[in-house]
């Protein structure tokens, strides 16, 4: 089973330019609005929010992807045998998450600290009027050290998917040994269980509790929830050769609906019209399955992966992680130096700088991380020939 599947990281980086795509439309009110509110000004509005194109600027959808693609990709060291030790794990994923995080969000205080006191802009969307809003507080850079949602999307909106991302990498390991332990209805099952009962144990202490209690819980309730597409993301990497030999197999119009079917159910934000209870739970698990769907698809399909192996898709996936942390913030630049419709220009000018937070941040966190898994290691096997030596 290889350790590294490269198409894939071109999913991320449209995913990806999609966010980016998507932060620059609902910058402005009617986008923001089809989007959150279900209000259209016009028809064409209505046919990019309720057609497959919403795929161009479902930027939530795209987060999704993120959360499943995460799961696939490190569960292939644990189902290939090749697992590290927990604490070199956590390390690998700490320099590998919170050393790019912290640079950025370092120098995301210091712009906002310097243009909060700029004059809105008229006509803009509340998301965007409510960034660089408010100088930022000494409660506010502690959240920030420790990945608490607090005051986020004043600063950097986006990095609050790292959150998540940080605190499923410590109980990540317990999820593949559930994945690889049982099968696949009985991983998804016992995974599934507990996490409904931690996201039930969050919920009672919202509802039991205000203030920092209530919203931490609430915080941590989330993280519960997106769990679930990690479980995803590794229960499909599991079965990813069975599964991809099987859809190879089919005729091409049975490949082609399987296709257009994940597009459907990664666009079916109307399901929250028709389900009452719990609606965006029950809308992103759908999207959640329409994504594996698209997984799937990818992973047994010749024509899909030679379109993902262009070289500016791979580049794309190679630099989407900087691309995602920066965006934000070469958005507000140009809204603010050049006036509200130079936010089209954030796709384009975002690129170049991911490609060089990329080099100047990205790759030094590699670097350090491979350093300290290295000394990490290098204890480990001195205690072992420590302890042969007293035996």
């Amino acid at each position: 089973m290889r350790e590294r599947i490269e198409y894939l990281d071109s999913l991320r980086g449209i995913a990806a330019m999609t966010v980016v795509i998507f932060h620059c439309m609902i910058s402005f009110v009617i986008f923001h609005s089809a989007n959150y509110k279900s209000e259209y000004a016009n028809g064409f509005i209505k046919i990019i929010t309720e057609s497959p194109l919403k795929l161009i600027w479902n930027g939530k959808e795209a987060v999704l992807l993120f959360f499943i693609l995460s799961g696939f990709v490190l569960s292939i060291s644990y189902l290939n045998g090749r697992a590290r030790a927990f604490d070199i794990f956590l390390v690998r994923r700490f320099a590998r998450i919170y050393i790019p995080y912290a640079v950025v969000m370092a120098i995301s205080i210091i712009l906002t600290m310097i243009f909060y006191r700029y004059s809105h802009i008229d006509g803009m969307s509340s998301t965007f009027d409510n960034r660089w809003a408010n100088p930022v507080t000494l409660k506010s850079i502690i959240a920030y050290i420790f990945m608490i949602n607090y005051d986020t999307a004043n600063v950097n909106g986006v990095v609050w998917t790292l959150y998540h991302e940080m605190r499923i990498s410590i109980i990540f390991p317990l999820i593949m040994w559930v994945v690889i332990k049982w099968d696949a209805f009985k991983s998804l099952l016992i995974n599934g269980i507990v996490i409904v009962g931690v996201w039930i144990f969050f919920t009672l202490i919202v509802r039991g509790t205000d203030g920092v209690i209530s919203s931490l819980a609430g915080d941590f309730r989330s993280t519960a929830f997106y769990t679930i597409f990690f479980v995803f993301g590794a229960t499909l990497s599991k079965y990813r050769g069975e599964v991809s030999d099987y859809i190879s197999n089919l005729k091409p119009i049975f490949k082609f609906f399987l296709f257009s079917l994940s597009i459907i159910l990664i666009s079916s934000r109307w399901i929250k019209d028709v389900v009452p209870l719990q609606p965006r739970y029950v809308h992103e698990i759908v999207v959640g399955l329409g994504i594996v769907l698209l997984f799937v698809v990818a992973l047994s399909s010749e024509l899909t992966q030679r379109i993902l192996m262009n070289k500016f898709l791979l580049w794309l996936g190679k630099i989407s992680f900087s691309l995602y942390l920066i965006h934000i913030l070469v958005l507000m630049i140009l809204a603010i130096t050049f006036g509200k419709y130079a936010i089209w220009l954030t796709p384009i000018v975002s690129l170049p700088l991911a490609a060089l937070t990329y080099k100047y941040v990205e790759e030094p966190a590699i670097r350090i991380g491979g350093r300290w898994t290295g000394i990490l290691t290098e204890r480990t096997k001195l205690k072992r020939k420590d302890r042969a030596e007293v035996v």
